[in-house]
């Protein structure tokens, strides 16, 4: 997303992606590149990722997720 948003800026985050796990659909790569379209029932993927996300409303550390989704559900 490029230009700039509107309203207060509560945080700024640079991210790396560290790793993508598919679940009985192609590898995250293959369908964004356009070899592989989206099947029918959809697909998931678990999204791994690291970095550091500052701003004056945060306080403490935010991790996006606690435990893998499967056991969330």
């Amino acid at each position: 997303m490029t230009g700039q948003m509107p309203g207060e800026l509560i945080y700024e985050y640079t991210i790396q992606s560290t790793g993508a796990t598919s679940y009985g659909v192609p590898a995250l790569d293959v369908l964004v590149s356009g070899v592989a379209d989206i099947p029918p029932q959809g697909a998931r993927y678990d999204l791994a990722f690291q970095g550091p996300i500052v701003g004056q409303r945060l306080r403490g550390p935010r991790p996006a997720a606690q435990e893998p989704a499967a056991e969330r559900e």
